[in-house]
């Protein structure tokens, strides 16, 4: 059965005006180095931990790895090779077989280069997502991105050269002076280089972040209709060269989807490692400090060999809990709630355990039913929320 790996590197050089994400500057070289001696000693405390032994998939053999942050590519590419060869040593994953393991890590632009894509490439990565996020560069200045359209372009194609089949790359919409046109445009710049995978997320302004000052008040700015037309006509051009829109957010050539998330939209547990990193294993979801000074001194110092000693409980999940997560994420995706699967999975009846709820949905147009599953409309996609929360 399919085990899943998230690893949290929280570096950054710059901190974007929109992100929440647990993000700092490092202090220095050494407190990189010491941050991922942190990280192995943690994986090395969960592999002999017997009584942590979730994160296993029920329904696929495939394991999935992915670093994400933060900004990984601040990491050496040494130190983060260094974190998989342990995950791999550690849990007994095929590091050498991409039908096996997915292996993905996230890069910015601007920590990128072929030197340094083509160590991570030799050192087993076999998927990379890039944050791109627009190849308009006055949209990149407000979204305080340090890189710009050139070097976004020039990090896939170096991608590329490295050996990197399996390129990914992030886009936001609605970000205030976008344009329809500049969002179809930049997406067929990046289709038109190779890129197998583009995952688009629509700008959102969270609490605590400058963009939240900035932008108090998004429609002002842009139109929730400019914003809608953006996501639809992203969707449908890449519908048109051979793109499946195989989740809300993410679209994928034909077998590139991303089997790491799609383990998230499956609600299967997956272990976490790493300052901030959240995870799902024994029916827990957990986390770690948002504090990497913290976490690296705790785990250097300490001699414990349990991993209670390193999370955070946040939820202990019951099985009604966990059906109302599998129908919530799973109607993100395009193959919706699959009947048969549910009956399979928790020896119950979809239709009839949440049979209000759904009943609700249909008629409001926010869903259908179609070949033995729930999907989301058209209309849907623009109310998903809604759906999401008749299941929280």
């Amino acid at each position: 059965m399919g085990k899943h790996f998230y690893i949290h590197i929280p570096f950054c050089l710059n901190k974007c005006p929109y992100c929440s994400f647990y993000s700092v500057k490092p202090d220095s070289f050494a407190a990189i180095n010491d941050y991922t001696a942190a990280v192995i000693k943690e994986i090395e405390i969960c592999a002999a931990d017997t009584g942590f032994v979730g994160g296993y998939s029920e329904d696929e053999d495939t394991d999935t790895v992915y670093i994400g942050g933060g900004t990984p590519s601040v990491l050496p590419p040494e130190g983060a090779v260094k974190i998989l060869k342990k995950l791999g040593e550690c849990f007994k994953l095929d590091l050498d077989n991409p039908s096996k393991t997915e292996i993905t890590i996230e890069v910015n632009p601007f920590t990128a280069d072929y030197g340094k894509l083509k160590l991570l490439r030799e050192g087993g990565f076999n998927r990379i997502s890039i944050g791109v996020q627009s190849l308009d560069n006055e949209v990149l200045k407000t979204l305080g991105r340090l890189h710009d359209s050139q070097k976004a372009l020039d990090t896939v194609q170096a991608a590329q050269k490295a050996g990197f089949e399996n390129v990914s790359a992030d886009l936001i919409i609605g970000v205030p002076g976008e344009t329809i046109a500049g969002v179809i445009k930049d997406t067929e710049t990046l289709v038109n280089l190779g890129v197998k995978h583009i995952s688009t997320y629509s700008l959102s302004i969270e609490e605590g972040t400058p963009f939240a000052k900035r932008y108090k008040n998004l429609d002002r700015f842009i139109s929730q209709e400019d914003e809608r037309a953006m996501y639809h006509g992203l969707r449908a051009f890449l519908a048109t060269k051979g793109f499946i829109d195989y989740e809300i957010s993410n679209s994928s050539l034909p077998g590139y989807e991303s089997r790491h998330n799609s383990c998230y939209w499956r609600a299967v547990e997956y272990f976490a490692f790493g300052a901030g990193a959240h995870g799902y294993v024994n029916s827990v979801r957990f986390s770690h400090s948002e504090n990497y000074k913290d976490y690296t001194e705790k785990l250097l110092t300490s001699g414990s060999l349990a991993m209670a000693s390193y999370i955070n409980t946040e939820e202990v999940l019951d099985d009604y809990e966990k059906m109302k997560e599998y129908m919530m994420l799973a109607f993100r995706t395009k193959e919706g709630v699959k009947l048969d699967y549910f009956k399979r999975r928790f020896n119950k009846d979809a239709e009839t355990l949440f049979s209000e709820e759904i009943q609700r949905l249909f008629s409001r147009e926010l869903i259908v039913k179609d070949g033995g599953a729930l999907h989301c409309t058209k209309k849907g996609l623009n109310f998903a929320n809604i759906i999401f929360e008749e299941f929280v």
